[in-house]
């Protein structure tokens, strides 16, 4: 399967109404779908979409942070703005393939997937990623993600970001 916007229509729409049930009730095709609004949203640049999806205090922690950047996010306010600071500075961005993966922890999934993104100056930054998703009462309280440290040091340096 080649890369995609995830921007796909088919990919957006909701199967059903609000966001989890519980925190007690999340199914696969729960998590799938609210994954899809999320990379949905983040992917479209929707700040505002993307950080309703966040709780107040979400936290986004990276398995392997590279010198010069923070191991951590701590707030919504916080994470809404590096992110979207972040894409600021970057042309088009495509993520591919996600499979989504349930877990017997209440309200935890994991999810795998392939991101390319363009970079100033004609390069692109791709790398393969997971993230282990915490969702509570339809809102993300963490986000714990992996990559390629290397690939993603050079995308942060491209940017001048370290």
């Amino acid at each position: 399967m080649s890369l995609t916007e995830l921007s796909s229509p088919t990919l957006a729409r909701s199967r059903k109404t609000g966001a989890f049930a519980s925190y007690t009730q999340v199914r696969v095709s729960d998590a799938a779908e609210f994954w899809h609004r999320y990379a949905d949203a983040f992917m479209r640049r929707d700040f505002e979409r993307w950080g309703e999806l966040w709780a107040e205090d979400g936290r986004y922690v990276v398995a392997f942070p590279i010198p010069g950047t923070p191991s951590a996010l701590e707030g919504r306010e916080t994470i809404v703005s590096v992110m979207q600071g972040m894409t600021d500075r970057v042309g088009a961005m495509r993520m591919a393939d996600p499979v989504v993966h349930e877990t017997r922890e209440p309200g935890v999934f994991f999810v795998e997937y392939r991101i390319e993104v363009d970079v100033p100056g004609g390069e692109t930054y791709r790398n393969a990623c997971c993230a282990r998703v915490t969702v509570h009462e339809g809102e993300v309280t963490e986000v714990l993600e992996y990559y390629d440290p290397g690939a993603y040091s050079r995308f942060v340096r491209s940017l001048n970001l370290a």
